[in-house]
């Protein structure tokens, strides 16, 4: 994604600092292509943890139980 704090930052940022003696104009579209895909990936994260169930799950899904996260901790 090239945020900081994530793996593509520390690949992408010696690419923009290159750019910004050349070519400044591809990388204000670059920054702001950044900023479009943290703002959509961040939308996607918040509607499939946060949103609501789908009608067809409805019943199906159960919360872990204990022993389940206990196994897979060990």
């Amino acid at each position: 994604m090239g945020m900081p704090g994530f793996s593509g930052f520390i690949a992408e940022f010696p690419s923009f600092m290159g750019m910004w003696k050349t070519t400044r104009s591809l990388l204000s579209f670059a920054a702001i292509s950044i900023v479009v895909t943290a703002s959509y990936v961040l939308l996607v994260v918040r509607r499939v943890f946060f949103g609501k169930m789908p009608e067809a799950l409805e019943g199906h899904i159960t919360p872990i139980r204990t022993w389940i996260k206990l196994r897979w901790c060990s």
